[in-house]
């Protein structure tokens, strides 16, 4: 098990030195990369971490080098958004010490590791049972509070605060942060103090007073810690997974509030509670690909606890649930695809509105966004699809991230942001444009173009209706073509629609409609093995193809 801390300085990455790992400075974005070796090969993790702190031109450039990250490693990593005080579990694993939050940032001068530095003052909140964070808070008794543990850091020494309301695990996570600071940022040399009881530890407490001068009053309660607010518990929902015509479904069926008659013994069901807990129920009378599929993002507690007969408690995957938000909307599908949609190019590093009349048509030279508006019990809810071209420049994929941003600001930070590679579309985003998705392999879509289209190009369109059609630019020759699919060849004479022997009717009724927007010339509709000399000959000659019909 491996890992590997960067941080963006000046927009670019910098690795952080190991004795480091475990700091974050709130100014600042750092993107970390996790690999464990598994029974199935190598598992990697990808987490970009946001401080609060952080501008937008920093965010922006954490979320391009994500990209380029992930793409570098062929698409295998898991991404994660870590947003400061909302880290996941996964993330704070990898710290054993636990997470300390710095004030300001490396651009502001600071520094991660400066071993043997003595001269230091601040005092740090150490909050959290099982995995431990650290913030940097003001050097004030107004700070301190009756149920955490706080560690003065004087340099020298190092005092350690415990509220009289803390329990066991708490103060031995705080002496073990204690033991880390002074391990890896002064070499081992200072001293560690422990005020359990401030009346037994009067040499210590003088040390606090004349640091924080006299505390006055009494110290207030502290904060119980939660994972979520009211508000996100409330926001529960009911999925239902189920199979249809030989595929399983995973559809919203309900909100708040909920009766036990909407489970069926036939099917499984996930219960959303805000994102706060996820339940899994699986009916006794359901099949195993219904619970495959249920559980196949979830990972059982290890307590293994269940609430009532057939409900187990489980938590959803968040690698899955946070860093590939395009699962969420190709399982669940939002909705019918009946809502609203707007484009916009990515152009001189501007939003650039699409012609309505072109919508569905991308170009692997150029990255688009996405806006697509839907109603739910009368209020608009968005998912917001950032389109990145195969053949884009880095500028227009961190524009196109950062435009983003300011674009979900617009809707109030309501919007589900969902990243879309060239090629790997989801059944969402396929649905929205009602069987007319088209996606070249490279040029643009912009008024002035710097290269001519080609002359021949040649398309393979999968589908079988308006809701999972798509058609992809292939290289024009021969050994692209399938027995499966129907191709569309497009010259500057005719088009002909290539029918597969493995094709279906429906699949040819979609290509007829995806042939009128690809050219405007006759079309010829062929059958597979009755190919005129022509159309060999557009294709550069003949060649061997995949002829294994499914």
């Amino acid at each position: 098990m491996t890992h590997m801390l960067i941080i963006l300085q000046n927009m670019k990455m910098v690795p952080v030195p190991e004795k480091a790992y475990g700091t974050f400075f709130e100014g600042d974005c750092y993107i970390i990369l996790h690999s464990k070796r598994t029974s199935r090969g190598t598992a990697v993790d990808l987490h970009y971490w946001i401080g609060k702190d952080s501008t937008q031109d920093e965010q922006g450039a954490a979320a391009m080098y994500v990209t380029q990250l992930d793409t570098a490693l062929r698409g295998n990593p898991v991404q994660h958004r870590e947003v400061q005080g909302h880290e996941s579990e996964t993330f704070q694993s990898y710290f054993r010490n636990g997470i300390i939050y710095k004030k300001g940032g490396v651009a502001s001068g600071f520094k991660h590791v400066e071993t043997n530095m003595y001269n230091i003052k601040r005092l740090l909140h150490v909050k959290g049972k099982k995995h431990v964070t650290a913030t940097e808070v003001a050097l004030s008794w107004d700070s301190f509070n009756k149920g955490d543990v706080f560690l003065l850091d004087l340099g020298k020494v190092l005092i350690q605060w415990n509220g009289p309301n803390c329990n066991i695990a708490e103060k031995s996570r705080g002496l073990a942060l204690a033991r880390s600071i002074r391990d890896s940022e002064r070499g081992g040399r200072a001293q560690i103090g422990i005020i359990d009881n401030e009346k037994d530890s009067p040499d210590l407490l003088k040390i606090m007073k004349m640091v924080l001068g006299e505390r006055r009053g009494e110290l207030r309660d502290a904060i119980p810690d939660t994972k979520a607010d009211e508000l996100q518990k409330a926001n529960v929902r009911l999925y239902h997974v189920y199979e249809k015509d030989n595929d399983l479904v995973v559809q919203e069926i309900a909100t708040r509030p909920l009766t036990q008659d909407l489970l069926q013994h036939e099917d499984c069901y996930i219960l959303d509670q805000g994102g706060y807990k996820i339940y899994v129920w699986r009916g006794k009378a359901s099949n195993q690909e219904e619970k495959k599929a249920a559980f196949t993002r979830a990972v059982v507690s290890s307590a293994n606890n269940v609430v009532g007969a057939k409900v187990e408690q489980v938590k959803f995957d968040t690698t899955q649930l946070h860093a590939r938000p395009e699962l969420a909307a190709e399982q669940r599908m939002v909705d019918d695809a009946s809502g609203d949609i707007e484009v916009w190019r990515i152009e001189d590093l501007q939003m650039q509105p699409v012609n309505p009349k072109t919508y569905g048509q991308f170009y692997g030279g150029d990255c688009y966004l996405v806006l697509y508006t839907y109603l739910r019990s009368g209020r608009p809810h968005y998912v917001l699809y950032m389109w990145q071209g195969r053949h884009a420049s880095v500028d227009e994929i961190t524009a196109c991230a950062l435009n983003a941003i300011e674009l979900d600001k617009k809707y109030g930070d309501e919007a589900v942001q969902v990243r879309v590679t060239m090629g790997k579309e989801p059944a969402h985003f396929l649905a929205i444009f009602k069987g007319k998705l088209i996606i070249y392999e490279g040029g643009t879509s912009r008024a002035q173009k710097s290269t001519l289209e080609p002359a021949i190009r040649l398309f393979q369109v999968r589908g079988t209706s308006e809701m999972n059609t798509k058609a992809t630019e292939v290289p024009a020759r021969a050994s692209s073509l399938n027995s499966n699919d129907v191709f569309l060849l497009a010259t500057n004479q005719v088009c002909y629609l290539w029918c597969g022997k493995g094709c279906s009717g429906d699949e040819r009724e979609m290509a007829k409609m995806v042939a009128d927007i690809v050219s405007r010339r006759d079309k010829h509709t062929i059958l597979e093995g009755q190919e005129p000399a022509e159309f060999w000959e557009a294709l550069g000659g003949k060649a061997p193809y995949a002829r294994n019909i499914k």
